[in-house]
C-alpha cells in the first residue's frame, strides 16, 4: 500500500471502486451464473510512463481508444473515424492506418472499405494494402500484384474471387 501524502487518496479510490462494483450489472450477471463476484480492483503500477521519442506512424483513422492512445503517445497523426476510404486515400500521402468497427451503428463497411482499397490501389493511389486480422494472419497486396492473373493457387486471388 502507498504511503506518505498520497495514500489516504488511494484508500478512499479503492473504497470507491468497491462501492460501485457492489451493486454493478456485471457483478449481479456473474452472480446469476453462480459465480463469483468482482469485489475488488488492484491498482498497480502508478506514476507517468517514460517519454516515448516521436514515431514514423502512418495518419490513424479510427475510434478505438487504446490504438488512440499509442499513437498520441508516439505523436503521431490522428484523425476521427468514420471517413470513408476514398477521402482518407484523397487527404493522406505515404500511407495511412484505419482500425474497421466490426459491427459498426451505421451498417456494413468492411465490404465497401475493401472495395475502396483495391480501386485506389488499381487505380495507382496507393502502393500496398496490409491488412491485419486478429487471428494474426496478415495479408499484403501491391499493386503490381494485379498482373499475378496466372497465380490462380495464391489464397489472396481466392479471396479476391470470393469478393467479387
Amino acid at each position: 500500500m502507498p504511503q506518505g501524502t498520497a495514500a489516504a487518496e488511494y484508500r478512499q479510490r479503492l473504497s470507491e471502486i468497491e462501492m460501485a462494483l457492489h451493486d454493478h450489472e456485471a457483478n449481479e450477471e456473474r452472480s446469476s451464473r453462480g459465480a463469483f463476484p468482482v469485489n475488488s480492483l488492484w491498482l498497480w503500477g502508478g506514476g507517468r510512463l517514460p517519454e516515448i521519442e516521436r514515431q514514423a506512424l502512418p495518419p490513424l483513422f479510427c475510434n478505438d481508444p487504446l490504438l488512440l492512445g499509442f499513437w498520441r503517445k508516439a505523436h503521431a497523426s490522428l484523425a476521427p473515424f468514420p471517413v470513408t476510404i476514398p477521402e482518407i486515400v484523397a487527404i493522406t500521402e505515404g500511407g495511412f492506418a484505419t482500425l474497421l468497427p466490426l459491427v459498426p451503428e451505421s451498417g456494413p463497411l468492411l465490404e465497401p472499405a475493401l472495395a475502396a482499397l483495391r480501386a485506389a490501389l488499381h487505380a495507382g493511389r496507393l502502393d500496398e494494402v496490409r491488412l491485419h486480422f486478429a487471428n494474426g494472419l496478415v495479408v499484403t497486396l501491391r499493386r503490381r500484384h494485379r498482373y499475378r492473373y496466372w497465380r490462380t493457387a495464391s489464397p489472396v486471388a481466392e479471396l479476391e474471387r470470393q469478393a467479387s
